[in-house]
């Protein structure tokens, strides 16, 4: 994916060091709570590239890596209820995404990137649903997906006590 100086590509191994790092700024850590422990994080993101329902990418601006974003089939994911918004195993995807470098950040990067992320999701004709899970702190990230057409459809309190903020996007008509 390309647009001018915005670019999408896959996630490698040799990004792990780099996007360890980012994990581990608190504009990042507060809501990825992903641990300090590098053979876990390895052991993850190695799963993530490998993974056929999981598909994760590094943003880039003129050709620097600036963020982390991906997408995976919730169908494949524990994630019980979305199952109950999804008549399809490939028709409801999920996204993450979180602006890593910090010279990046809280400057419409995200939005930048989503739109563009989105974009091609929709030409992926099985796909009809796009979910995100903000946790309800989070508004910065509400505002940019809100922005972006995504809608509340339910909060949802974890076992572990974490709030989440749940949305979706419909594929436009």
């Amino acid at each position: 994916m390309t647009n001018s100086q915005y670019s999408i590509r896959a996630l490698t191994e040799q990004d792990f060091q780099t996007m360890f790092q980012w994990l581990q700024n608190p504009h990042v850590s507060w809501w990825w709570q992903v641990g300090t422990q590098w053979p876990k994080f390895v052991e993850k993101y190695r799963q993530h590239i490998e993974c056929d329902y999981i598909f994760p990418f590094i943003m880039q601006v003129d050709g620097n890596a600036i963020g982390y974003i991906q997408y995976y089939y919730t169908s494949m994911v524990d994630i019980s209820w979305v199952n109950e918004i999804s008549d399809k195993p490939k028709s409801t995807v999920g996204i993450d995404i979180f602006i890593g470098n910090p010279e990046y950040f809280a400057k419409g990067y995200g939005t930048i990137f989503m739109k563009m992320f989105i974009e091609e999701l929709w030409k992926q004709s099985e796909i009809k649903k796009i979910i995100v899970d903000p946790q309800p702190e989070n508004l910065q990230a509400i505002h940019c997906f809100k922005k972006l057409g995504f809608t509340e459809i339910r909060k949802v309190t974890h076992p572990e006590g974490d709030e989440i903020f749940y949305m979706e996007l419909d594929r436009p008509a």
